[in-house]
Protein backbone atom coordinates (compact mmCIF):
# COMPACT_ATOMS: atom_id res chain seq x y z
CA UNK A 1 0.00 0.00 0.00
CA UNK A 2 1.43 3.64 -0.74
CA UNK A 3 0.24 6.90 -1.37
CA UNK A 4 1.34 9.10 -4.91
CA UNK A 5 4.04 11.52 -3.74
CA UNK A 6 3.91 15.40 -4.93
CA UNK A 7 5.75 14.16 -8.22
CA UNK A 8 3.40 11.71 -9.04
CA UNK A 9 5.02 8.60 -8.08
CA UNK A 10 3.75 5.76 -5.83
CA UNK A 11 5.21 5.85 -2.45
CA UNK A 12 5.44 2.84 -0.08
CA UNK A 13 4.53 3.31 3.78
CA UNK A 14 7.32 3.36 6.51
CA UNK A 15 6.25 0.87 8.94
CA UNK A 16 6.23 4.15 11.41
CA UNK A 17 3.28 5.28 9.23
CA UNK A 18 -0.45 4.85 9.35
CA UNK A 19 -2.65 5.69 6.24
CA UNK A 20 -5.67 7.62 6.92
CA UNK A 21 -8.48 8.33 4.75
CA UNK A 22 -10.44 11.84 4.25
CA UNK A 23 -12.81 12.62 1.59
CA UNK A 24 -11.58 10.47 -1.41
CA UNK A 25 -8.35 10.89 -0.98
CA UNK A 26 -5.23 9.11 1.76
CA UNK A 27 -3.06 10.72 3.59
CA UNK A 28 0.31 9.27 5.17
CA UNK A 29 0.50 10.27 8.80
CA UNK A 30 3.83 10.02 10.91
CA UNK A 31 3.41 8.67 14.57
CA UNK A 32 4.01 12.47 15.44
CA UNK A 33 0.58 12.96 13.82
CA UNK A 34 2.23 15.25 10.50
CA UNK A 35 1.05 14.83 6.90
CA UNK A 36 3.98 13.48 4.90
CA UNK A 37 1.93 12.59 1.74
CA UNK A 38 -1.03 13.27 0.07
CA UNK A 39 -2.81 11.81 -2.88
CA UNK A 40 -4.24 15.13 -3.69
CA UNK A 41 -2.81 18.40 -2.96
CA UNK A 42 -6.86 19.34 -2.53
CA UNK A 43 -6.80 18.29 1.19
CA UNK A 44 -4.76 20.84 2.14
CA UNK A 45 -8.11 22.94 1.75
CA UNK A 46 -9.61 21.74 5.00
CA UNK A 47 -11.19 24.52 7.05
CA UNK A 48 -10.28 25.09 10.65
CA UNK A 49 -13.81 24.44 11.97
CA UNK A 50 -13.54 20.47 10.90
CA UNK A 51 -9.34 20.28 10.91
CA UNK A 52 -7.97 17.25 8.58
CA UNK A 53 -6.69 14.31 10.64
CA UNK A 54 -2.86 15.33 9.86
CA UNK A 55 -3.55 18.48 11.28
CA UNK A 56 -4.94 17.21 14.61
CA UNK A 57 -3.40 16.58 17.79
CA UNK A 58 -3.25 13.21 19.04
CA UNK A 59 -3.33 15.10 23.02
CA UNK A 60 -6.18 16.94 21.95
CA UNK A 61 -10.17 16.52 22.52
CA UNK A 62 -11.82 18.25 19.80
CA UNK A 63 -15.59 19.42 19.87
CA UNK A 64 -17.59 18.07 16.97
CA UNK A 65 -20.30 20.86 16.56
CA UNK A 66 -17.66 23.46 16.35
CA UNK A 67 -13.77 24.32 16.09
CA UNK A 68 -13.14 24.74 19.71
CA UNK A 69 -10.07 22.22 20.95
CA UNK A 70 -8.31 21.52 24.68
CA UNK A 71 -6.14 19.19 26.15
CA UNK A 72 -8.37 18.45 28.95
CA UNK A 73 -11.50 16.22 28.28
CA UNK A 74 -13.38 17.70 31.62
CA UNK A 75 -13.27 21.14 29.44
CA UNK A 76 -14.35 18.94 26.38
CA UNK A 77 -17.39 17.91 28.51
CA UNK A 78 -17.97 21.52 30.04
CA UNK A 79 -17.76 23.01 26.37
CA UNK A 80 -20.30 20.75 25.47
CA UNK A 81 -23.16 21.96 27.50
CA UNK A 82 -22.91 24.86 25.36
CA UNK A 83 -24.43 23.18 22.74
CA UNK A 84 -27.14 21.70 24.50
CA UNK A 85 -31.04 23.34 24.82
CA UNK A 86 -30.88 22.39 28.45
CA UNK A 87 -30.54 25.26 31.13
CA UNK A 88 -30.65 24.04 34.54
CA UNK A 89 -29.76 27.22 35.90
CA UNK A 90 -32.00 29.98 36.45
CA UNK A 91 -31.94 33.26 38.26
CA UNK A 92 -34.39 34.03 40.96
CA UNK A 93 -34.53 37.29 39.94
CA UNK A 94 -34.90 37.67 36.22
CA UNK A 95 -35.57 35.22 33.22
CA UNK A 96 -32.01 34.15 32.53
CA UNK A 97 -31.00 30.45 32.71
CA UNK A 98 -27.75 28.95 31.72
CA UNK A 99 -26.02 25.60 31.52
CA UNK A 100 -23.43 26.34 33.51
CA UNK A 101 -23.34 27.55 37.04
CA UNK A 102 -20.31 29.81 36.78
CA UNK A 103 -22.55 31.62 34.44
CA UNK A 104 -24.97 32.01 36.31
CA UNK A 105 -22.81 33.45 39.42
CA UNK A 106 -21.65 35.63 36.70
CA UNK A 107 -24.97 36.89 35.83
CA UNK A 108 -25.47 37.15 39.61
CA UNK A 109 -23.19 40.37 39.37
CA UNK A 110 -25.91 42.42 37.28
CA UNK A 111 -28.26 42.20 40.14
CA UNK A 112 -25.99 42.80 43.03
CA UNK A 113 -23.80 45.03 41.57
CA UNK A 114 -20.50 43.51 43.14
CA UNK A 115 -17.25 44.19 41.93
CA UNK A 116 -14.53 42.19 43.37
CA UNK A 117 -11.96 42.37 41.37
CA UNK A 118 -9.74 45.78 41.51
CA UNK A 119 -6.68 47.51 39.63
CA UNK A 120 -3.42 46.89 40.91
CA UNK A 121 -2.43 50.38 39.92
CA UNK A 122 -5.51 52.54 40.24
CA UNK A 123 -8.90 52.60 42.09
CA UNK A 124 -10.84 50.71 39.10
CA UNK A 125 -12.90 48.34 40.02
CA UNK A 126 -14.81 45.04 37.91
CA UNK A 127 -17.43 42.42 38.07
CA UNK A 128 -15.34 40.86 35.44
CA UNK A 129 -11.16 39.73 36.03
CA UNK A 130 -10.76 40.12 32.30
CA UNK A 131 -11.81 43.40 32.20
CA UNK A 132 -9.00 43.97 35.32
CA UNK A 133 -6.40 42.46 33.00
CA UNK A 134 -7.79 44.76 29.51
CA UNK A 135 -8.07 47.89 31.98
CA UNK A 136 -4.47 46.98 33.08
CA UNK A 137 -2.95 46.72 29.56
CA UNK A 138 -4.53 49.56 28.18
CA UNK A 139 -4.37 52.24 30.76
CA UNK A 140 -1.55 51.74 32.67
CA UNK A 141 0.43 50.08 30.26
CA UNK A 142 1.00 46.68 31.39
CA UNK A 143 2.36 43.66 29.37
Amino acid sequence: MGVVSQEGSLVSYPPMLQQLSYGDSDVAVSAGGTSLLTTTNAIHRGSSRNPLPHSRRPWMKYCRLCPYSTPIAGNLSRHMLSHSKERPFACRLCPYRCNQKVNLQQHMVIHTGEKPYKCSFCDYRSSRKATIRHHEVAIHRLK
